[in-house]
């Protein structure tokens, strides 16, 4: 149950980040609809980067916990 709530809460601060990112520095965002699909005009290196920081909660779950 405690790796549950870590994870959720990784999972939280690194989709708020991604958000704020993008909002702080007047950029447009990158999903349609809350992280669950990309805007046609967003590049590959973009999605490569988001997709390796939305999965670093389950490295930390792999290796760490």
């Amino acid at each position: 149950m405690k790796k549950t709530i870590i994870v959720l809460f990784l999972y939280a601060i690194v989709f708020a980040g991604i958000f704020l990112y993008y909002k702080l520095n007047n950029k447009r965002l990158p999903f349609k609809s809350w992280g669950m699909d990309y805007k046609s005009d967003v590049k590959f290196s973009e999605r490569f980067w988001l997709a390796f920081w939305m999965t670093t909660p389950v490295f930390f779950i792999l290796f760490i916990l």
